[in-house]
């Protein structure tokens, strides 16, 4: 049997993420959309709430404002992934998407 970890893919066959999107703006959702925008990807944040995107674009910029105090974000770098975010709460603005990730509250 095949080590797992001996497997590969060569990264020319994976399809190449040019946009994305994350819906729900809590706290995991935020994390991954962060992530995201600070890899370079413009990637929309969805919410139903706009206060709910209003606070979570304060949270990742001082995270960000953060990051580049400590020195491990450049001015530019912490300007590229503040504007790699936007916001909305309509879905249709994800039309031409690549890679869509649900992260919605549930409420159980």
């Amino acid at each position: 049997m095949t080590d797992p970890r001996q497997i590969s893919t060569p990264a020319a066959s994976l399809p190449q993420v040019e946009s994305a999107a994350v819906v729900g703006a809590g706290t995991m959702g935020l994390g991954i959309a962060m992530a995201s925008a600070r890899g370079g990807v413009p990637t929309f944040l969805v919410d139903t709430s706009e206060d709910r995107l209003t606070q979570a674009m304060a949270e990742a910029t001082a995270f960000f404002d953060r990051s580049l105090a400590k020195g491990k974000l450049t001015p530019e770098a912490r300007d590229a992934a503040v504007t790699n975010i936007r916001t909305t709460t309509r879905l249709d603005d994800l039309a031409g998407t690549d890679l869509v990730i649900e992260a919605i509250f549930e409420d159980m």
